[in-house]
Parts: C-alpha cells; structure tokens; sequence
C-alpha cells in the first residue's frame, strides 16, 4: 500500500516578535561587563605599605602622584621583589663577613695595630672602608710593626732619635710606620728649617698640643694625614731614616707619602686646616721626588680648598678685644700669610704669578713668642733660629707677586722704555728691603737656614727683575750692570749655600737655587771668575743627588742650557754632569721652567714651540730636545 502524498508544508520555528527580540536584548545589555584586572609584578613602597592598587609606573606611579606622596621602590627596572630580596641578603651576608673580619682583626692584632685601627673607625663612618686599607697596607707591607718591633737594631734607632730630638711627641694615633723616636726627630727638624722660611703656614704650638693630646677626633690643628705628609718631607733629608729604611727594606719617604694619600682618602678630604697644609706638603714631595706633573693637583687641590674655607672672613668675624679668640686670630693669619708665601716661592718654579693672592688679613704672627712658648721640650728646643725672617718672608713675597704680575703683562721690552722704567722701580724697592735686612744677613746671631733661604729668595727676585734687560743696561743711578750684578747675586747665593752645606743637612731645595745660579751663569761661561763659579756651584748640585732624584733632571738642564747658548760645559765641572741615565729624558717627570733666556726661547721656537707662550721654557722640553740632538750627532 503506497503512502499517501505529504499535502502540508514542513513546519517552521515559530519567528519571534518584535518585541520578545527587543526585551531579550535589554537583558544582554544589562548584564555587568567582566573586566581583566592588569597584575603589577612590583609595587612601590608606600602602595604596598598601605596595601593599595599601584599601576607600577616609574618613576612616580598615578596613585602617589595623585596623592603627592614621594614614590620610590626597593627593586631595580625589570627586577621582581623576589630577586631584589636575594640580592639584598647576599649583600647584608657580605658585609657581616667583613663586620666579622675586622673584629676578629681588633681581637687578634698586636695592640698598636689595634688601636690603630680602632683609632680609624671612630673618625670615619665607613668601617669597611678602614678594612680595606688594613688589606692595602697587609699587600703593601706584611705585618710592618712585627718586623719593625722584632729587631734590636730598628729599636735601637728609634731610642736615638728620641734622644737627639728638641720636641718629643707620640707617634700614635696619627701613624704606625715608624716608632716614637722617629716620629720625634722628623717632626723636630721640620719645624727646625723648613718651617722657619719655606713652609711657614703650620701652627708649631697648636699643632705639638693636639698631636700630644692624641686624640683624632677632637684634634683641630693636627691630623694623620699632615703628620704623614711632614714626615714624607722631612724623610729626604734624614740619614737616620735612610738607616731604617735599609734595615726593613723601604724607602720611608714613599711609605709615609703613600699612608698620607690612605689618610686623605679615608677621610674624605674634608675641608680643614690641617687638610689644607697636608695638600701642600704631599705636592713639594711629590715634586722633590721627580714626580712633579702628578703632585701639582695636590697644589691646586690646596686652592681650592683656601677658597671654599674663606679663613680671611672668619678672622674678620673674630673679636680682636676677646682673649678667647687671640690663637684663632693668631692660626688663621699665620696660614693665610704662610701659604701665601709658600705659593710665592712655588710659582716662581713655573713662571708665573702666585695663585694666591696677598691677604687682607693683618700679619699678626710674633716670631719671639712662638720661639720661646712652653711647650714642655727641652731648654734648647728650636733655637736654631733668626728673628724677623717671617716678616721679610711675607714682604718679599708681596713685592714678588708684584714682579710675577707686571712680567705676565709685560713680557717684553716696550720701545718707549716704560717697562725698562717699571723695572728699575721694582729693583730700588728691592735694594730697599735687601738694605732693611742687613742684621738678618750678617749673620749677627750665626748661621740659619733661614738666612740662606731668605738670600735665596733676594736673588730670585732680582732675577725676575731683570730676566729680559739686556746684559749691558744700567739701572738708572746704578752703576753695574745687569750682567755683573747678575753674577753678584749668583756669588753671594753660592757663599750662602756653601755655608749651609758645611754647617747644616743638605735641603733638596738648594738644588733649584744651585739650578737657577748655573742657568744665569750660561750666558758668561767665556770669562775666568765665571767659570770657577760655576764649577763650585755644579759641585754642589751633584752634592745633592743622593736626597732627590730630581737633581738629575736639574743637571740636565743645565746641560742643556749651555748647548742651546754654544757654551762649554768647564773641563773641571764635566765631572759633575756625567752618568745622568739619559734613558728618562724623553718622559721627563719635572715641569719647573727656565730662567728666561732670549736664546733658548729662540731655539725652541725654531723647532715649533711658541716663543711668546709663557715667562719661562719647560726645563723638559728643553732637555728632550737636548736629548735628541745629542743622539743625533753622537
């Protein structure tokens, strides 16, 4: 039976309404929008802190801005906190470990050495800094105070300097590198000679008091840093200190150079008196020990340091009327007067005018009183010296600041005689004082170290006067001429340094006065007196190689500016220029300049150096053109 055909058409899902379509619609709408929430991997501190939502952003995020709350964060760009708190951990185990280190190094160290150290921590707030230069010196020189305290003979130094010195004070806390004795003798022969002229601008009283006192951090005039500086100085001229350096195997003078640039360091360079003299002694060692072009930031370090402290306000903040600030007013006018002078003589080495200028400050300082004050030292203590020299030092350096300026502006010979005029003014203000002087000079009260320093610096500023006046002018009233009393001023420098060598320990810094003698004497080797001086003189400047290296390159400049003048070294002087090691010639360590010489300026000018740059030529440009011309034609 066949089915019967589908009549109906297939049914269909029911369309629905316009209005169901409308009602369903307003249901999706109104159902809540399900938002992905950004995670931040790492809050700042005050969000999380206040456990609120914080977008990470750097370096402030919206929260604190918003708030105007300063927004920091204790990890790195990029680094989640897990990793910023292992990182910090491993830091704070690294520093216990060195924590532990230096106790254990309090614990078992010699005593000395442990109140070193301890002496370090308390004026410092670093103590892993204080371990560190314990590490340097242990590298430098294992175990120093072992060795030196083990050995008789380094002991039996140490006693003889204590016996021989006139200021007897500790060598602790303010270094560890030589005992009491040592400590002592250096100390005294500084304030001995080179206090009394050169290096004017160190307190004796104050200094002695708080270095006695021995205590770091209430020292005001005193520090480790000047007292190494001092002894790195001193250790030049000390045979007694050659001896201890032979027996431990040192060279002392670089050991306390070196403790001294530790000190400086560790302390931060702090800006204070005795950081200011400290610079200034670390530049003339360094340049006594050849080393010249890397000590001078130590001078100019000393300047700016002079700036910054502005003594000359705080002494005009001082009531003159108050006894409680009388040694104030004393300290501060001796530095500023002191350093003064110390820069007179230095710039005098490059050619230029001092960097710093006189003070306005009243030159309070009484020679009598700091002489004869009670210090507690022997009845004879520091009587090798002349009164008055610090008052001549400070106005020679004054009519010397005015030489140096008026040649930076004139270096050269006007044709309408104004400069020649300027010139003969400055030298009768010059014979003025030399006259004033004659009872230093004479030598009344027997020979000082003063009084040949204080004759020094005369013929230095004469020099300067007449550095580029023909040899055959006259001063006006004055009948030598520049050539012979050129060759005065030379004679009487050599009768002073003579005296000194015969009486007192040979000064590295007779060799530059020795060196500037020879330089003016060149020009005039074709007359006999001429040459007998000079032989004397060059005697003497090889006299003083075994104290500083840096004679050598004075010999050579000297050797040098005779070859650039066509003259002959003396067949009696040859001796003295021999065995000069020229292998360092081309590195010369010393940039002091030459007397100013037309013919040499000539020469190097020729070879591409500026004639007209400067008041003086670079003794090593000079020398390493010599050098090089030697080899040439040899």
């Amino acid at each position: 039976m066949s089915s019967a055909p589908n009549r109906y058409r297939p049914l269909l899902p029911l369309a629905p309404s316009s209005t169901q379509s409308q009602r369903e619609g307003e249901l999706v709408a109104q159902q809540p929008t399900i938002r992905t929430r950004q995670v931040t991997a790492v809050a700042c501190e005050p969000c999380r802190k206040k456990k609120a939502k914080c977008d990470g952003l750097r370096p402030a995020c919206d929260r604190c801005v918003h708030n105007g709350i300063r927004c920091c964060y204790s990890t790195g760009i990029g680094e989640s906190r897990t990793v910023a708190l292992k990182k910090q951990n491993a830091e704070l185990k690294d520093e216990l470990s060195q924590l532990k280190e230096l106790l254990n190094l309090l614990r078992t160290r010699p005593l000395d050495d442990a109140a070193e150290i301890l002496n370090r921590i308390r004026i410092i707030n670093d103590p892993i800094a204080v371990l560190q230069s314990v590490r340097q010196a242990e590298i430098l020189l294992p175990n120093p105070l072992a060795t030196r305290s083990q050995s008789p003979r380094v002991q039996k130094i140490d006693t003889e300097a204590m016996n021989s010195s006139s200021i007897r004070v500790p060598a602790r806390p303010w270094t560890t590198l030589a005992g009491d004795g040592i400590i002592s003798e250096l100390v005294t022969n500084f304030f001995q000679n080179d206090h009394g002229y050169l290096v004017p601008f160190i307190h004796r009283g104050s200094f002695i008091r708080d270095m006695k006192n021995q205590s770091i951090g209430e020292s005001l005039y005193c520090s480790p840093t000047l007292l190494n500086a001092m002894c790195a100085l001193k250790c030049l001229t000390s045979q007694r200190v050659k001896t201890l350096g032979f027996l431990t195997g040192q060279n002392m003078a670089e050991r306390f150079l070196d403790e001294a640039k530790k000190q400086l360091e560790i302390e931060g360079c702090r800006e204070s008196i005795p950081t200011l003299n400290a610079l200034c002694l670390m530049y003339l060692t360094s340049a006594l020990l050849g080393r010249d072009r890397a000590g001078v930031m130590y001078r100019y370090a000393a300047y700016e340091m002079l700036k910054r402290l502005n003594l000359e306000k705080r002494f005009t903040k001082l009531d003159p009327s108050d006894p409680e600030v009388a040694e104030m007013r004393l300290i501060l006018s001796k530095t500023l007067w002191g350093l003064f002078c110390f820069e007179s003589r230095m710039s005098y080495f490059y050619s230029e005018p001092s960097l710093v200028r006189p003070p306005s400050v009243p030159n309070l300082f009484d020679e009598r009183i700091e002489l004869y004050e009670n210090l507690g030292e022997p009845p004879t203590a520091l009587r090798i010296f002349t009164p008055g020299v610090f008052k001549a030092n400070c106005a020679l350096s004054e009519l010397f600041y005015a030489i140096m300026t008026f040649n930076t502006m004139n270096p050269v010979i006007d044709n309408k005689g104004a400069s020649s005029a300027k010139r003969a003014e400055l030298y009768t203000t010059l014979t003025e004082l030399q006259n004033s002087w004659k009872p230093i000079l004479q030598m009344g009260d027997g020979f000082t170290a003063q009084i040949c320093y204080l004759g020094n610096h005369i013929s230095e500023a004469a020099f300067s006067i007449m550095q580029i006046l023909p040899p055959d002018y006259h001063f006006p009233g004055h009948t030598r001429s520049i050539k012979e009393l050129c060759i005065d001023y030379c004679e009487s420098d050599s009768k002073l340094i003579e005296q000194f060598m015969k009486s007192l320990t040979p000064d590295p810094l007779l060799g530059r006065a020795l060196f500037v003698s020879l330089s003016i004497l060149a020009p005039y080797l074709d007359e006999p007196k001429v040459k007998i001086l000079f032989v004397r003189n060059s005697f003497m400047l090889r006299a003083c190689l075994p104290i500083t290296p840096m004679v050598k390159v004075l010999l050579k400049g000297v050797q040098a500016t005779a070859w650039s003048l066509r003259k002959s070294i003396p067949v009696d002087a040859r001796q003295y220029f021999q065995d000069l090691d020229e292998a360092g010639a081309t590195d010369l360590p010393v940039s002091f300049s030459l007397p100013h010489s037309n013919e040499i300026r000539a020469l190097l000018s020729g070879e591409g150096e500026d004639g007209d740059s400067g008041l003086g030529v670079h003794l090593s440009t000079l020398v390493s053109r010599w050098s090089t011309l030697s080899v040439d034609q040899s």
